[in-house]
Parts: structure tokens; sequence; C-alpha cells
């Protein structure tokens, strides 16, 4: 495997011809400057899809999703030069693409053939619905952004079952019992909303969850969402990672998760963080009874994130 990163204002197309002799390069990362960004980005892509199609990853470092730093084929013209590359006379152009991110228009992807896919970051997508997701047979995680939940079951619908890893954000009301049971293989689930659902007839197994992060956004939290919180966790039982950000009033966040403990459940967490917390109401004294119970009731617990707590507290 080799890595290569290189300033793209300093390459012509006759050199960059060169680079494909290096037949073991998989990652390609480049930076820009100066005015020419947005032409630049575009025409080195273009290059890098056309001359370098064994490409793993090629683009530059993105901070997408909830809480995550990943290096993917990001650019704000990814999806115009995946449209403009040249295809193969009488057959789909094929790429070897690990990771993808696309921002608007993905209709062009049922004309490229990505066999390597694992990774797909998409914002705003036109044409969702045409999109044959059956191509990407080894899709494993799915990030997707100011989608209509209407467009999120369309997709999950194709390529759930094959999900491990879900990371979705839009001001939308999910209906969460309907997204777990198109993806039972989840162990990784990031939701940022304005609030989701979970239906009392909803009775999975065991939800494989091991990663939760749940984001409520402020304006509209509501109380309906405490059972649904509740039960979620309780369904939950391998769950190592939690992290919250439900702007709960009177910190109710923080004593649902001390109750739950104290009834048994989350014995396998091992790492939580809760922001926004609301702690007017409570005394040093009563904050810190509520954090020794949760430690004692949680064995493997060794980092808990207050957040609103000055420091954050490690136990090892």
């Amino acid at each position: 495997m080799l890595h290569a990163l290189i300033c793209p204002n300093l390459v012509t197309k006759t050199g960059f011809r060169r680079l494909t002799q290096l037949r073991s390069l998989e990652e390609f990362h480049f930076v820009f400057e100066g005015a020419m960004y947005a032409f630049k980005n575009e025409l080195f892509l273009i290059w890098c899809f056309e001359l370098l199609p064994q490409l793993h990853i090629a683009g530059l470092k993105a901070e997408l999703g909830i809480c995550r730093e990943l290096l993917r084929t990001f650019g704000t013209n990814v999806s115009t030069a995946l449209q403009h590359v040249r295809r193969p006379a009488g057959s789909r152009l094929q790429l070897q693409l690990r990771n993808l991110t696309l921002t608007n228009g993905v209709g062009f992807l049922n004309d490229i053939q990505l066999p390597q896919l694992k990774e797909l970051c998409i914002t705003n997508p036109h044409q969702i619905n045409i999109v044959d997701f059956s191509q990407f047979p080894n899709l494993d995680t799915l990030d997707a952004s100011r989608l209509t939940e209407f467009d999120l079951n369309q997709i999950l619908g194709r390529v759930g079952h094959q999900l491990t890893c879900l990371h979705f954000a839009s001001r939308v009301v999910i209906h969460l019992d309907e997204v777990l049971q198109m993806c039972p293989n989840l162990s990784e689930l990031t939701l940022a909303v304005n609030s989701f659902r979970l239906s009392p007839a909803f009775q999975p197994q065991a939800l494989q969850l091991t990663c939760l992060r749940i984001l409520i956004f402020p304006t509209f939290f509501n109380f309906e969402l405490y059972a649904p919180m509740l039960r979620l966790l309780r369904l939950a039982p391998i769950l190592s990672t939690l992290s919250l950000d439900l702007s709960m009033p009177n910190g109710q966040d923080l004593i649902n998760l001390v109750q739950l403990a104290g009834q048994g459940h989350l014995q396998n967490l091992e790492e939580v963080e809760v922001s926004q917390l609301d702690l007017e109401n409570f005394c040093e004294v009563e904050l810190g009874n509520l954090i020794q119970s949760f430690v004692s009731d949680c064995a493997k617990l060794h980092t808990l994130d207050l957040s609103d707590v000055d420091d954050q507290l490690d136990f090892n």
C-alpha cells in the first residue's frame, strides 16, 4: 500500500501521468491554495478517476458526521468530477473507491461501478429514488444528512440489512423502530434529529448496538422522548459507548441513566458522554451522589464526560 500527499497547484496532467507507474498507490490526499480552488479540485479529481482507477481514497481530509474525522474521497466537486470522467467505450466506469462523499445529485451513480465501496456519505441528495444500491455489495457504513425520513427509508429498504454503521442528521422526527427493523446488524448508530419515536410493539430479541450517539436539536425537545429513550437503552445490552445531547430539563438525562444502571441495565458501558446538562437544581452533593451511584453500577465504565462539569472524570 502506498500513500501520497501532494499540492496539485504544482502538478500538470503530463506530470500526473507518471503517477500511473505507482501501481501500489491506494490513497492520494491533496491540498489547494489560491483562488483556483474549485477548478483545480474538480480537474484533479477527474485526473484521479481517469488515470488511477485503483485508488481507494482520493481527495481532501474531511471532518464529517458527528464527532468523527475521516479520510474520504471528498471535495466540493466530487459529484461534478464523477459525471465528467470519460467512460470506457461500451462499458461503465469502474473505480475501486472504498469511501465516497457526495452532495446534491447522486443519480449518476448508476453509471459507475463501485464494487469496493464500504462507506457512503450523502448530503441533500437529489434523485435518490433512482439509485441502484444493490450495486454496492460491500457497503457497510452510511452517513446521510438533510434527507427526509421517506428518502432514508428508501435507502435502508435496499441496503439496511448489510449496514453495521448508520449516521443520520436531519431536522425530522424519525420512527426508530422502522430503522432498526431494516438494519438488524447495526453496531454503531448516530442520530441528530428533532426527535424520535419507538413503537411499544417493537420487540427485538436484542440489538447489536455497541456505540450509540443521539443529539436532539434543543428547540424540539419534548417530554414524549423520555419513554422511547429508556426503551432504546434497555434494548441494547452490549452497548459500550454512549453519547447523549438531549437538552433534557432538570438533569433528567443523567437521572435516567443512573436509574437504568441501578436496575441492572447498561452493564457493558465503558465510555459515556452527556452534553448540555441542566444542572441548575443540583447541589454539589446531589451531583456527586448521582455520579457515584452510576459508577458503582457500571463496573466497566472508565470514562464519564459530563461536558458541563469542569473536569472530565476518568475512572481506571
